[in-house]
């Protein structure tokens, strides 16, 4: 196996030939590919409404559709919460 560079984009792998590491060294072609897809990171945002004090609010995540964001309250505990088929919660 090898382990590919840094990728951002889809990348195909062509096997082109074989050789024997031994002497005599025996070549062959050989074919075949691979396919390495690259999914985009997932993104999130986070906004909230005023309110007076004493009355809750709102806070709304949105971003990659299904993406777990964890976030935390104050500096507590982390919590999660997962978006929806649009991208929201």
């Amino acid at each position: 196996s090898v382990t590919t560079p840094v990728l951002t984009a889809n990348s195909t792998y062509n096997l082109v030939s074989v050789a024997s590491a031994t002497t005599p060294v025996c070549n062959n072609t050989a074919s075949g590919s691979v396919t390495i897809t690259v999914n985009a990171l997932p993104t999130a945002n986070v906004t909230a409404n005023t309110i007076c004090s004493g009355t809750t609010g709102t806070v709304s995540f949105t971003g990659t559709p299904n993406a777990v964001v964890t976030y935390t309250v104050d500096g507590g505990a982390n919590q999660t919460v997962t978006l929806d088929a649009s991208g929201n919660a």
